[in-house]
């Protein structure tokens, strides 16, 4: 049996690594302005605020889709588990915040949007493990 190495987490986080084969980004949604339908412009508001820039992540399904079906149609939920590196001077990565993925073999990821449900981890994790809900629908052009 080979002895436990002194620094674990950075064995783990080696192994990881290779497995991260797309990016990732943690953003925190501005507030929307109110439109002026005389003057066709929007004022207030204000922008989407980058919170983590892109890293090297991965992306992983996690349990089968929740479908429900009501007055406004089937609407498919899914939930997604992303892991990067933790780094010592990570913000706090709460529920609200929003990730966006690009990378990876399934171009789909990087259409959607991921709403964060939990981020937390133990004090002495190799990685950021990001749990996430998505809609499934693709999100807008001009989005970070």
């Amino acid at each position: 049996m080979k002895p436990i190495q002194k620094d674990w987490a950075a064995s783990i986080f080696q192994v990881a690594q290779e497995f991260m084969d797309g990016e990732l980004c943690v953003i925190k949604p501005g507030t929307p302005g109110t439109y002026d339908p005389v003057t066709d412009e929007v004022t207030g508001g204000t922008p989407d605020q980058v919170i983590i820039d892109w890293r090297a992540a991965r992306a992983q399904h996690i349990r089968m889709p929740l479908e429900t079906n009501d007055s406004n149609g089937w609407t498919a939920r899914r939930r997604f588990r992303f892991q990067m590196e933790l780094r010592e001077n990570d913000p706090a990565i709460t529920q609200g915040l929003v990730v966006r993925y690009r990378g990876g073999k399934d171009p789909a990821l990087s259409a959607l949007s991921y709403q964060v449900i939990s981020a937390v981890n133990s004090s002495h994790a190799p990685l950021r493990t990001i749990e996430t809900m998505t809609e499934q629908k693709p999100v807008t052009e001009d989005a970070p």
